[in-house]
């Protein structure tokens, strides 16, 4: 499946529960947002659509809307919105507030959930990584390469130069946006929401971007004479509070209601570790996956989900143990970062997303996007009982 939508800085292993440094007096608390949803979704009524703010979801990159319930049973296929003939979509989308954004290749277009499109907005077309925008309270957030524009209505309503170039897509919580930017060195900057700057912070060699919950931020770094380490920084100054080493490389540190969620290498494959945020205290382990892992992990209520090259396990979110009497397997050809809403875990890949159902890991129902090839569905996001989906030329949704 095509890498998309601000990737940004990405390695593939984890970390372990040994080497603890705590670094700060400072504890840090978690939201009570609750990521996933029902537990093998039946029909169970949700809270409303949710939100699908950024590329994994949210600021902790959980790739969860719990507020979702997309299609039970077959779905078919609606087209949101064509794509002007003259570009072509780029990225993932991001939804909030029955409004889809996404980057084609010269503007960020928003268009509403019944196809019509609201605004676009030049954002010069020129940019690697590519970042994928995010959206929050109306706004939408995106870094150009030297400055971080805050957009409503179409218009910015203001533009901060960044210390370097951005190498990540902009993460946003109810404090602030967070942004990864490489120059001299790596800096971690931080903005509130009129675009007063917070506090930025140096990384040494970061592994990967980082992920906020509450009020800490988590992201990889690498260290020169010593083990590699994840770090756990005050998210309103950027101050270090504890730091776990000996790992390896990694996708992103998933945080979620006051755990993170990382892999640690083993000597058949890798295990999913689950740390507390308060100090980073070992939680869990999980059975060793000796597939190679895809992604990071999607939160659910009940239960982590990681896609592995032969299908997905599930592990509960309690104690680690199999949430899955038998892990799903599925075709090569739709095994890739999974996709969580109040019913379903999705897979997708070239033109096929399949639905697998939560507390069973039985497949749901499998269907076409009808993309004929490369490059297939760039991203999906699943909001209210639709999931929504970015190919080249087209929105369109699962319903």
């Amino acid at each position: 499946m095509r890498a998309v939508g601000g990737v940004g800085i990405v390695g593939l292993a984890g970390c372990s529960g040994d080497g603890s440094t705590p670094t700060s007096e400072a504890t840090p608390t978690a939201t009570e947002s609750t990521p996933g949803g029902p537990s093998e979704g039946e029909d169970d009524d949700t809270d409303g659509p949710g939100a699908w703010r950024s590329l994994d979801a949210d600021a902790g990159h959980t790739s969860a809307n719990p507020a979702a319930a997309g299609p039970n049973a077959s779905p078919t296929l609606e087209t949101v919105f064509d794509q002007p003939s003259v570009e072509n979509i780029l990225t993932a989308p991001a939804v909030a507030d029955d409004t889809l954004v996404y980057l084609d290749e010269s503007q960020i277009r928003a268009v509403s959930l019944d196809g019509e499109e609201q605004w676009s907005f030049g954002w010069g077309g020129e940019q690697s990584p590519l970042p994928t925008p995010a959206i929050w309270d109306g706004t939408v957030y995106f870094p150009t390469s030297d400055a971080l524009v805050s957009i409503t209505d179409g218009g910015s309503s203001w533009s901060e130069d960044l210390p370097a170039q951005p190498v990540s897509s902009p993460i946003v919580t109810a404090d602030g946006i967070y942004l990864l930017t490489e120059g001299e060195q790596y800096t971690i900057v931080s903005y509130d929401h009129e675009g007063t700057e917070r506090f930025r912070a140096p990384w040494d060699e970061p592994l990967s971007r980082p992920s906020v919950d509450g009020s800490t931020l988590y992201h990889y770094r690498e260290r020169q004479y010593d083990p590699n380490q994840l770090v756990a920084r005050d998210a309103t100054d950027g101050g270090v509070r504890w730091t776990k080493r000996d790992f390896e490389t990694s996708t992103i540190p998933v945080a979620a209601d006051g755990s993170v969620y990382c892999f640690r290498p083993d000597r058949y494959g890798s295990v999913v570790v689950a740390l507390s945020a308060a100090d980073g205290a070992e939680e869990w382990t999980s059975d060793v996956l000796t597939e190679p892992v895809v992604g990071t992990p999607a939160i659910g209520e009940e239960a982590v989900y990681v896609a592995t090259t032969r299908g997905v396990r599930a592990f509960a979110r309690a104690d680690g143990s199999a949430a899955w009497e038998e892990p799903y397997t599925a075709d090569s050809s739709v095994t890739g970062q999974p996709r969580v809403d109040g019913r379903s875990l999705y897979l997708t890949g070239g033109d096929t997303a399949v639905a697998v159902g939560l507390g069973n890991g039985q497949e749901r129902w499998s269907t076409s996007f009808g993309t004929d090839g490369d490059p297939g569905v760039l991203g999906i996001a699943p909001v209210g009982d639709r999931v929504y989906a970015t190919t080249q030329r087209k929105v369109v949704a699962l319903a």
